[in-house]
This record gives C-alpha cells, structure tokens and sequence, in this order.
C-alpha cells in the first residue's frame, strides 16, 4: 500500500466486478448457454451478476473494517457520525440523482415505477422488498441496502467490541449465514407448497442475512491481516493461499445439489483471500495487471456504473424503450457514470475529506 493509503489493484477488481454485472445484464449471454444445470448453474455461477456483486460486497467489508480499524489505532475510537456522513457524501448524491431520474422518465410513460419500489431504493431497503412490488429499473439497489445496513451495525461493533471477540462474531455470523444458505436453498428445492411460494414471494437470498456473507468475509480478511500473526501471514506469503482460492471460488463445479447455495459463502471467502493476497503483494506482477490504466478508471467510476445500468441496462435485454437497447444502453450508462463522477463524486471527496 502506498504511504497515501492508496491500495494498488482494488480499483481493478472493482473494475472487474462492474464489468460481470454489465455483461449478465446487458447481453444475451445466458439464454446462449446449453440448457443444463452444468451450464446455466454451475459454469454461470463463475462469471455471473452475483459473482460481481459478492466481488463488490467482499471489497466493501474490507476496506471498510481495514479503514476503521485504523482510525481505531489512530485515535483510540471511532467517530461514528463522521464515517456515516462519509458514506452519505460517497453514496446518495449519484443515488439521489439516479432516482430522480427514474421518477422522470416514469412519469413520461416510458415504465411504471410504483412507490413502494421507490422508496425502498432510497432507503436502503430494496433487499426486503416482495417481488410483487419489483420494478427492474430499480432491483440492483437490493445491494445497495445491505451495504448500508452494513454500514449501520459493523462500526458499532468495532468500536465497542473487545478484540478478542471480533473474530469470534465474524465466524458466528458467516456459520449462520451458512446455515440459513442451505435452509433457503431447500425450500427452493424441496420445500413444502408454502416454503416454495415463500421463496416466489420474496427473495430471501438477498435478505441482510444471509446475502451480507461476502462483506463479513471481507471483514474478516480485513481483520486477520491488520494482526498480522505470524502464522496467518506465512500462509499469505506461501502458495496454499492460491490453492485455497481456487477450491473456494470454484465451489460451484463440485457443490451436492443440497448445498449447492453455500457457494455464495465460498466465493465470498475466496475473494477475501485474493484481497489479503492483493494487500501483501502489492508490487507483484497480478497486482500491477489490475492496475492497468483502463482497468483503473473503470474502476473508479464503478459506482456510478452500478447505479446507472440500471436505469439503462436493466436486468437484462428486451426494453421495448430504445435507450435501453443496445449499444445505446451501454453508452448511456458509461456517459452517465462518467458524469457522475466528475460533477458528483471527485467533487465531494474533499468534503468527504473533513471528517476525517
């Protein structure tokens, strides 16, 4: 890490995670692929939108508990209105804009927004919605509510929680994100009537738990590499941290069917060991591929990325509206989030800067 806390290869795999979403929701790629389980489950479950989105989550908990952790060390405590106003600043200006857009383009007719839909994404509650009230325009902000309601609880336990405990509260909620992974899976699959129009109704996998299982991977790398014990960082350092990554992130080839959503856990955890790997080495030859100029800014300007497909992109190709046929779409959300991020974010970062 540079000395001006800039991390080399974060925006990188920032980057990379953006480009899974775009490429799962603005192309075909999917109904492409043969119609088998092996396919469309396993295989896609590699590169696919979710993969992204647990990229995004994994990064998020770790550097949100590695910046913490340090104002911690730093001054002994954690302001905590100070890193809530930081989030604000870094998130709901490009949001607000984004919504009020939204709200426009309903309003001329092109879709129909309800305001439950609405109001859920501005308040950091998309994830607990019920699909009846889902509007496509509006359904990647589930992410963005369990990353604050993230924000919400994880500083107040580093703040006030002894040390000692801090591993044994990640280990506890990554089991019981664990457990509620296959319960919900088997109800998806073997489930009673009940269990399985549960799981039409609502979309309990992007409950806060179990879907925060990546950000609390994240924290926990996070956590184990501001320790640096020995042993953790002779690990870090050998080849069996590579061999890890790969068992972990390719879970879903060799998952049992019974099982099979506990890969959302193990990807989550193999990124975790891919950031500690990135910390460690931040002058080896895959760190500095990730740092690639393009790569970079991508990277940069992933948020406003996010955001805007949504507007443009949706879950997915078939609009009848032609700003969100291709390549209008794509172009679209790219000029947006560039925008975004010369007029919003750079911007406030200075004010961001003050509470500091």
């Amino acid at each position: 890490m540079s000395t001006s806390g800039y991390i080399r290869g974060f925006d990188g795999l920032r980057a990379i995670s953006v480009l899974l979403v775009i490429l799962a929701h603005g192309s075909t790629l999917y109904d492409h692929l043969p119609e088998n389980d092996l396919y469309r489950v396993r295989l896609y479950a590699l590169f696919s939108g979710e993969t992204g989105v647990l990229v995004f989550f994994a990064i998020s908990g770790f550097l949100i508990t590695h910046l913490l952790l340090k104002e911690k060390e730093r001054s002994g405590s954690i302001n905590i209105r100070y890193f809530l106003i930081r989030r604000f600043l870094r998130l709901m200006p490009v949001l607000l804009v984004f919504l009020i857009a939204v709200a426009v383009f309903s309003q001329a007719g092109f879709f129909v927004v309800n305001q439950m839909a609405w109001m859920a994404a501005g308040l950091y509650f998309f994830n607990f919605l019920p699909h009846t009230y889902n509007v496509v325009e509006l359904t990647h902000t589930w992410s963005l509510g369990v990353e604050e309601q993230f924000y919400l609880l994880w500083p107040l336990v580093l703040k006030f929680m002894r040390d000692t405990f801090f591993t044994k509260i990640v280990f506890l909620l990554l089991l019981i994100c664990g457990v509620v992974l296959v319960l919900f899976h088997q109800w998806t699959i073997a489930g009673n009537a009940d269990q399985k129009q549960f799981m039409q109704d609502y979309r309990p996998f992007r409950w806060f738990i179990p879907a925060i299982a990546p950000v609390i991977a994240g924290a926990m790398a996070s956590l184990l590499w501001n320790r640096k014990s020995p042993r953790f960082m002779r690990w870090i350092n050998g080849k069996d941290g590579w061999v890890l990554f790969a068992v972990l992130f390719f879970s879903p080839v060799y998952l049992p069917d019974p099982v099979f959503r506990l890969h959302y856990l193990l990807q989550g955890l193999s990124i975790a060991v891919l950031l500690t790997k990135v910390m460690e080495h931040q002058d080896a030859l895959g760190t500095k591929f990730l740092e690639f100029s393009a790569l970079r800014f991508i990277g940069r300007i992933s948020y406003g990325i996010y955001i805007w497909q949504g507007l443009f992109l949706r879950t997915g190709p078939g609009s009848e509206n032609t700003f969100q046929q291709f390549p209008l779409n794509l172009l679209f959300t790219f000029v947006a989030a560039v925008l975004s991020f010369y007029l919003m974010e750079k911007p406030l970062q200075k004010w961001r800067d003050k509470y500091r």
